[in-house]
């Protein structure tokens, strides 16, 4: 995580598609090795979209403008 230099890490079940959570990098500063939290914890469910791949794009833009997502390219 401290070498990509990411600050926000998809976390999903055994599959992919199925993302559970986003976790923040920040979250994890001053967290300690003994920390007994499980990553889930940390992880933030909020705007969280699933899209079908049938989605249309004009739909899904429409649905995160109303929900108030932020987005990043």
């Amino acid at each position: 995580i401290k070498q990509k230099g990411f600050s926000r890490i998809p976390v999903y079940d055994r599959n992919q598609s199925r993302i559970k959570g986003i976790l923040y990098t920040k979250d994890l500063i001053g967290v300690i090795e003994s920390d007994e939290r499980t990553i889930e914890e940390f992880c933030s469910k909020e705007n969280l979209i699933e899209v079908k791949e049938s989605m249309k794009l004009d739909n899904l833009l429409n649905l995160m403008v109303y929900r108030k997502c932020t987005w990043h390219w």
